[in-house]
């Protein structure tokens, strides 16, 4: 009996990972999880899943990371894993062997099946062994759970702890979407931009920094793999050069694109010509600097990809199918319409115009806030750093009575600490610019409107910054254990 005893406990301890096993899985669903095939699903499989989303590969080579069927590889895949561990195994499959969990799930690269609005609330039936007795078959006794003060206890309370810091962060910070224009985009930064800079904060400050397993003995140490304990909070750059307010409320989806003129989609998989506007009624140019939340699109249920050649847009089917007629004023439904919905949102638009007035900016920026399904209420606002003091005064005013902190002067903080925060000495036509209101040449790119990549990468640390200010990392921090 004893022996039986210490024989599964050793077992135990060599499996304790998040404790999410195929046994009493689909094998079909199960398969999708385990991206590196070792007959477990864990933290293994985010990183392996991770290190191949670094490389910048978006292929299918490699097959098994592709765990949504959607013939990309990408970070949809890894925060459908991260949620599948901490829900303990909570994605089930109806008869037919189809995934049948919630698709509210968001990521760098767009997720181009059907949206899926089945409910998730059905758990699978994998056992999260980490909260179960150790049982003796062949005598019928049950022990009681680990004791805390053994390896084993110790796994079994990390392991606990981890899926609740990944179950945490799937609710409340999920990811960071960065929706604009070139000023998001990056040009003149040298490959840096402002959303990568704050994703170089985040890691810092959150992901590298949790570490659950320093907490073990040494001899609890010796069982795990640090390795499977990991998080990530992806920042996803949604800037695309040239565009006006309202084009990037089209690809955004909070005012969407809608057919102006009537036509054919064909059965087959041959282009058509297109036209199309704003919603609001106004002119939009999508597709000229980039291709972010266009990656796909949906016009009266026929998935496809809308083109910039030809001197006009053109439209082409994913799939032959029957054809369909198109009326005028019928919704373009975009990648980015559907996919970041529960990100947090950072908005800086309005550079290249698109609103009358700035009650109608507001407006825009509020209709991008509301389109959120989750953390609308956890957001960020990026001022306009142009111009001067006095001809930004109506604009700047009507930002913080609409916004209060959670929106950011970039012209104030450009003329005035930035280039003192990146330890820079201002020269004299620094100052000269800073006296009026203006950002310094230093942090600026030779057209004196983008930044360096100094530039941007203070702007990143600001967001962080304000972001930290307003609690949004609070409750992450608070269950990965990570100390102001």
């Amino acid at each position: 009996m004893k022996k039986m005893r210490l024989i599964l406990a050793a077992l135990f301890c060599a499996a304790a990972t998040v404790s999410v096993y195929a046994a009493d899985s689909a094998p079909s669903e199960f398969d999708r999880y385990d991206v590196n095939r070792d007959g477990k699903v864990n933290a293994h499989d985010i990183v392996a899943m991770m290190k191949f989303i670094a490389d910048g590969r978006t292929d299918i080579e490699a097959g098994s990371y592709d765990n949504n069927s959607d013939g990309k590889a990408n970070s949809i895949d890894l925060v459908r894993l991260m949620k599948y561990i901490a829900g303990g195994g909570s994605e089930s499959t109806d008869s037919s062997g189809e995934d049948s969990s919630d698709s509210d799930v968001t990521s760098s690269e767009p997720d181009t099946s059907e949206p899926d609005t089945s409910d998730s609330s059905d758990s699978s039936d994998i056992p999260d062994t980490s909260d179960e007795p150790i049982t003796d078959d062949t005598s019928g006794d049950v022990t009681d759970s680990p004791d805390p003060d053994t390896p084993e206890g110790e796994i079994a309370a990390l392991n606990s702890s981890y899926k609740n810091t990944l179950s945490v962060i799937a609710d409340k910070l999920p990811g960071i979407v960065c929706w604009g224009d070139s000023l998001t985009s990056g040009p003149g930064g040298n490959a840096m931009t402002y959303p990568k800079s704050l994703q170089n904060s985040i890691n810092n400050a959150i992901c590298s920094a949790y570490d659950p397993v320093s907490s073990l003995s040494d001899e609890a140490k010796s069982l795990v793999n640090p390795d499977d304990y990991k998080i990530s909070i992806p920042v996803i750059n949604m800037g695309v050069g040239g565009e006006t307010t309202n084009t990037i409320l089209g690809r955004n989806g909070a005012v969407p694109f809608v057919t102006s003129g009537s036509l054919t989609i064909p059965s087959g998989t041959t282009l058509v010509r297109i036209s199309f506007k704003s919603q609001n009624g106004r002119d939009v140019a999508p597709l000229l600097q980039g291709s972010a939340g266009m990656e796909y699109v949906t016009i009266s249920g026929v998935r496809g990809v809308i083109s910039n050649s030809y001197g006009g847009y053109t439209f082409t089917r994913s799939e032959s199918g029957s054809a369909v007629t198109v009326p005028s004023g019928t919704v373009i439904t975009t990648a980015g319409s559907e996919n970041y919905r529960d990100y947090i949102t950072v908005i800086f638009i309005g550079q290249n115009g698109g609103f009358i007035g700035y009650d109608d900016l507001v407006e825009q920026q509020r209709a991008i806030i509301e389109h959120q399904t989750r953390n609308n209420d956890r957001y960020i606002i990026i001022g306009l750093h142009t111009t001067t003091p006095s001809n930004r005064e109506d604009l700047e005013g009507l930002m913080v009575e609409e916004y209060g902190d959670k929106y950011i002067n970039l012209r104030k903080y450009m003329a005035t600490d930035a280039i003192y925060d990146a330890g820079l000495e201002p020269t004299k036509s620094d100052l000269q610019r800073m006296q009026v209101g203006y950002a310094p040449f230093s942090l600026l790119a030779r057209d004196e409107l983008h930044f360096n990549a100094t530039g941007y990468e203070l702007i990143g640390k600001l967001v962080y910054n304000r972001m930290e200010s307003l609690g949004y990392f609070d409750e992450v921090k608070a269950s990965a254990g990570i100390s102001n």
